[in-house]
């Protein structure tokens, strides 16, 4: 086991719900979870602007800050 990995298995993880201020980064792994595509990043925005939108159903998690 490397010690980057050793390391991260006593960080501590928070579930939160998300902020205007998480969009860009959870843009970022979407984009990169879908091979670059913008694409569901986009739904992803357009989700949020729906009537129904329950904001307190959209998580995020957090690692050191990030």
């Amino acid at each position: 086991m490397n010690l980057f990995f050793a390391e991260r298995l006593h960080t501590e993880m928070i579930i939160r719900p998300e902020t205007t201020r998480d969009y860009a980064a959870i843009t970022r792994v979407n984009a990169r979870a879908f091979n670059d595509s913008p694409l569901v990043a986009t739904i992803v925005d357009l989700h949020r602007h729906r009537p129904r939108f329950d904001a307190e159903l959209s998580l995020v998690a957090e690692v050191d800050g990030r």
